[in-house]
Formats: C-alpha cells, sequence, structure tokens
C-alpha cells in the first residue's frame, strides 16, 4: 500500500470491505495512520462511494426495469395480432 497515492489508498478504504482481503485492508488503515491525510478526507471519499455505489445500482435497476417493459410491450403487440388474426379468421375479414 506504501505504493498508492493518498487517492489510492482513500478509495481503498472507501470500498474496502468489498473489493480488498483483510490483510490487504489492514495494510491499508496502517499505512493511512502513517500519512498525514486531511482530517475528514476519509469520510467524505466513503460517502462519494457509497453515492456512487447507490447510482450504479439504481441505473442497473432502471436498465432492467426499460428492457422489462419493451418485452411486456413487444408481447402485447405480439398477443394483439394473434388475436386480430383469430377474430379476423372468424369473422372472415
Amino acid at each position: 500500500m506504501a505504493g498508492k497515492t493518498d487517492k489510492e489508498l482513500l478509495f481503498v478504504l472507501a470500498g474496502g470491505e468489498n473489493d480488498y482481503n483483510p490483510e490487504a485492508l489492514q495494510a491499508a488503515k496502517d499505512e493511512y495512520a502513517k500519512r498525514s491525510i486531511p482530517e475528514g478526507a476519509l469520510d467524505f471519499v466513503k460517502e462519494s462511494y457509497q453515492l456512487n455505489k447507490q447510482i450504479e445500482e439504481n441505473n442497473t435497476k432502471a436498465k432492467n426495469e426499460t428492457v422489462n417493459l419493451i418485452l411486456w410491450l413487444k408481447i402485447a403487440t405480439i398477443s394483439g395480432l394473434i388475436l386480430f388474426a383469430i377474430i379476423a379468421s372468424i369473422l372472415k375479414l
């Protein structure tokens, strides 16, 4: 972790539980303690990390909902065409 910039180190600590093993995370914490990084920087980066993660999750959810809507519209259109064909054949249109 000593080779990482302050910014990289902060990002490791912000999202570390999910992306790094416990030993690497502890090494990042130890390195953070050695450096004179301004107070509040880690909290700020953690908040930013969480907001970005939430935005990504919301975007993924919105994309999935859009795909589901498009599929339902296609199914409804095809069903309508099939129903129209059945009625037309019954009424001999």
